[in-house]
């Protein structure tokens, strides 16, 4: 019996005597070790999955934002003070010009912006009516048309506002810039400012062509006077076809010219002698 308990007791940890086996109070360190890992393993577990929740729960960070660049413009007060100062002194296609240099500044404020177009337009304009300019100048009577038309481009490209087409035959034909007057009226016809069944109208367009039949034909060796027979030819025309009972053409052609119907030369262009209204 002694021989077996010093046999089992080979291989029982130091410290242990065999009434301890014998009463079955061993408790093997390696056990308890091994519960203790388990103890451990347990509570950083559940520390883990706490940790996981207040990450999931917690609210994220918002995204970040653009920085905004704050753009830095260019003012153009002072040449608006000039541009006004020359306008008041009726320097309107000074002022336009300036108007429009200005505008070709990358960098001017958008307010400023939209003002300088508005003047460029308004003073252009104002600079092809109000001043007169001789009758028989071909030339500066081309002009005004090229500088309308122009002008008419400028506004619809800035997003300004143009005059109507009537108002500026007004003002053309009060300085005597005939071929302008011409042109302007024809466009307020085209955009239906104006009825050709509106016989004030149409006799206000029969002044236009006789004017400029009238000053072309003065001088019957000048550059103009064919131009100004076909003027008055197409004032004549218009009379007829809107019954407007004039007879200024006419007479003009006959009397002074001395041409009968059948020789007079064809007529002016004009689109109002083929338009009727709807």
């Amino acid at each position: 019996m002694q021989d077996m308990l010093r046999q089992k007791r080979s291989w029982l940890p130091p410290g242990t005597n065999a009434d301890q086996l014998a009463r079955g109070r061993l408790e093997r360190p390696l056990v308890a070790n091994l519960k203790w890992i388990i103890a451990a393993g347990s509570i950083v577990a559940i520390a883990g999955v706490v940790l996981l929740a207040y990450i999931i729960s917690r609210p994220s960070a918002p995204p970040s934002q653009p920085q905004v660049v704050t753009p830095i413009y260019e003012s153009a007060s002072t040449w608006l003070d000039i541009i006004t100062a020359q306008e008041k002194a009726g320097h309107w296609d000074v002022a336009s010009s300036n108007a429009e240099m200005v505008l070709k500044k990358p960098n001017l404020h958008p307010n400023d912006r939209q003002i300088l177009a508005q003047k460029a337009v308004e003073d252009g304009v104002k600079a092809i009516t109000f001043k007169k300019v001789a009758p028989n100048d071909t030339t500066a009577q081309t002009q005004a048309v090229n500088r309308y038309q122009d002008l008419k481009k400028m506004a619809l490209d800035l997003g300004v506002y143009f005059p109507s087409p009537r108002q500026v035959s007004g003002e053309a034909f009060n300085s005597e810039r005939y071929l302008l007057a011409k042109v302007s009226f024809e466009d307020s016809v085209k955009v239906k400012d104006v009825s050709v069944a509106d016989q004030e109208q149409m006799r206000f367009y029969y002044a236009i062509l006789y004017s400029l039949g009238w000053h072309w034909t003065q001088d019957k060796t000048g550059a103009n006077y064919q131009d100004g027979l076909r003027m008055l030819v197409a004032a004549h025309n218009i009379d007829r076809q809107y019954q407007l009972d004039i007879g200024l053409a006419q007479a003009r052609l006959k009397g002074f010219i001395g041409l009968e119907d059948g020789n007079w030369p064809s007529s002016s262009d004009t689109p109002l002698l083929t338009i009727t209204d709807n």
